[in-house]
């Protein structure tokens, strides 16, 4: 049943369409401290509210970022990296004048990104794992680094699963579960090593 709080709506369509994003700082520096990570906080927001994208949990790291984001469907996965990635690159530089030393090439993040919809995953278990994160930053005295706008929080059993990606050995796809030890693709008895 489709809780209608959760449901974003356009002109003509309604959607539920969420997205795991996680992108990485150039040579994984451990830049996103202090001023710079309140400053990262504050542009996702921003830009995040000029595209209509809410924010529904998000972590920063020293090196890295996690959001949880729902989208509207004219906005593709990757338009929204290029909006997060490409204008909080920018701003960064200009605005801390030591990232020009580190990263001479006018660029903060590596290239590429993760991405995934919440739909092989549960919504619930990708807000735990970004909860339960170590070492984010900033560590402001505020409340949760991105305020979920639409979802009551989600209260969690110690029995949460943490899902991640296994490669099937036999046949060299991929897969998101909770037994690193199988493969458990149809058809496939393999061991799956991870």
């Amino acid at each position: 049943m489709w809780a209608w709080r959760t449901i974003g709506s356009s002109a003509r369509s309604r959607f539920d369409i969420k997205y795991h994003f996680v992108w990485v700082t150039k040579y994984r520096k451990g830049i996103l401290a202090g001023p710079v990570g309140v400053r990262i906080r504050d542009l996702v927001r921003e830009i995040c509210r000029t595209h209509e994208i809410e924010i529904l949990q998000g972590a920063v790291s020293r090196d890295h970022v996690h959001v949880l984001l729902s989208c509207p469907p004219n906005i593709s996965p990757s338009k929204v990296m290029q909006y997060l990635k490409g204008t909080t690159s920018r701003k960064l530089m200009m605005e801390f004048h030591h990232l020009q030393n580190q990263y001479w090439g006018r660029h903060v993040w590596a290239r590429g990104y993760f991405v995934a919809s919440s739909g092989t995953v549960t919504d619930g278990v990708i807000m735990e794992y970004i909860r339960q994160q170590e070492g984010t930053e900033p560590k402001d005295g505020g409340d949760d680094f991105f305020e979920p706008t639409g979802l009551q929080p989600v209260v969690f059993s110690s029995q949460a699963k943490i899902f991640r990606r296994v490669a099937c050995r036999s046949n060299g796809t991929f897969r998101i579960g909770s037994d690193p030890t199988r493969c458990q693709l149809q058809g496939c008895n393999c061991c799956g090593d991870p």
